[in-house]
């Protein structure tokens, strides 16, 4: 209504706008609290993080608000002990799934980064809270997201958001696939090379190189019971050789990442806390622990040696295999020509490989000691994130071996600690 020359509006006039820059006020306060208050300063490396871009990203969208005011509102409401503010998570978790939804059906926002940006800031609250005290919910954000990566082609990853935003799906994608045993687009040569077409690969980049190779053995090797003896042996052959190269492989990526920097990668040093398992009956499995020159450095060798206990555990499974099938075979030699024992021979006898991958435990051990350097108090939210994938692999490779009994029960004890920590998804699997 109008007033001489001035023009008043009622509330109910401008409620509408009005509700709309609250709320993005509100949700861009909640974003830059849990920007400040839920990871060090230092971490992840800014060139690395997808995370920091939740309150970056332009988009056309409301998807990307509302998804990422969703965790953070989990992630401030449990650090604060604010029910209320986590209640209010899973109201904006609501709408950000409803408006992704939307964006999905859109052509042009489908391959905004702002998009694919949203669908992992809601995984990152589905591994947070796990709102259906499920993991279901968490796996089929996965899938959303390696379909909506492989939509998007990889020249949309190979610099800036997009880039990060890949490097942020990568591991997550790999672990989903292992899990499920579902071949992997993320060790086609396309994925593997091209999203770093104009960036050149860290170690850390290596080292999940490396791992991306797993799902696709893994595949093979679930395939020995239905061949012939003759095709084992020859598929047996053949992994084995594989498996020995991805060991190569890391071999080299610690050297260059010793030759890269001037000071020691990590040192051992006294563990400062309790014990995570009761040890009155035996010593602190763990009383030593490891120190890192840097995070990043930390958490590229906890990945490290991890991939490297699933390595190894896997080549001992595939020597014990084998050495059964020539065993078997050995009473009907003579019938069975395409049997070539001088080859096997050769491929068990190269570097002593039983002796070596059957130290798989010493390298899982190194694992464990690296999980205290992220679980102090000062790493926040990012220690817990750093370390469930490791620690997965981990307990995996050791589960259903004799004589591992120790090393799991402490790996479950360090994984309830996680889950405390915030990665609620870990009550409900053994990793993200």
């Amino acid at each position: 209504m109008a007033q001489g020359n001035e023009f008043t509006h009622s509330f109910t006039e401008t409620s509408s706008a009005y509700g709309i820059m609250h709320r993005r006020i509100e949700c861009q306060n909640l974003i830059e609290a849990f920007l400040l208050n839920c990871f060090p300063f230092h971490w992840p490396p800014a060139s690395h993080s997808w995370i920091r871009l939740l309150g970056e990203l332009p988009t056309k969208s409301q998807a990307l608000e509302m998804s990422s005011a969703a965790v953070a509102a989990s992630a401030i409401g449990h650090m604060f002990h604010d029910q209320a503010l986590v209640k209010q998570g899973l109201n904006y978790y609501t709408q950000g799934l409803r408006e992704l939804q939307k964006a999905l059906w859109d052509p042009i926002l489908m391959r905004e980064d702002g998009t694919l940006a949203a669908c992992m800031a809601l995984s990152l609250y589905e591994a947070l809270e796990c709102p259906n005290l499920g993991s279901e919910g968490y796996f089929n954000h996965c899938r959303g997201l390696i379909a909506l990566i492989q939509s998007r082609g990889h020249e949309v990853h190979s610099s800036g958001a997009g880039h990060r935003l890949f490097l942020g799906v990568r591991v997550p994608g790999i672990l989903f696939s292992l899990k499920h045993h579902t071949s992997t687009m993320f060790f086609e040569s396309t994925w593997m090379e091209q999203p770093w077409a104009r960036i050149p690969k860290s170690s850390h980049d290596r080292v999940i190189d490396c791992l991306a190779q797993a799902p696709m053995i893994l595949e093979r090797v679930r395939s020995l019971p239905h061949l012939s003896i003759f095709q084992q042996v020859d598929l047996l052959h053949c992994l084995i050789g594989e498996c020995w190269q991805i060991d190569k492989q890391l071999d080299v990526t610690y050297d260059e990442m010793r030759r890269s920097e001037a000071d020691v990668l990590y040192w051992p040093v006294p563990s400062q806390t309790e014990p995570l398992v009761d040890s009155r009956d035996s010593e602190n499995l763990f009383a030593v622990v490891f120190c890192f020159q840097n995070a990043q450095v930390a958490a590229t060798l906890m990945l490290l040696w991890a991939t490297r206990t699933m390595l190894w555990s896997g080549l001992f499974n595939m020597y014990q295999h084998l050495e059964s099938v020539i065993s078997l075979q050995k009473p009907s030699c003579v019938a069975l020509e395409p049997l070539d024992q001088s080859s096997l021979s050769e491929v068990m006898g190269t570097f002593n490989p039983i002796d070596r991958c059957g130290e798989y435990l010493s390298v899982a051990h190194r694992v464990c000691q690296s999980v205290e350097y992220f679980l102090k108090d000062e790493m926040l939210l990012a220690g817990p994130l750093s370390v469930s994938p490791a620690l997965g692999i981990v307990i995996d490779s050791l589960r259903n071996r004799p004589g591992h009994d120790r090393e799991i029960a402490w790996i479950q004890a360090a994984l309830e600690v996680v889950r405390r920590k915030g990665l609620r998804v870990l009550q409900d699997v053994n990793s993200i």
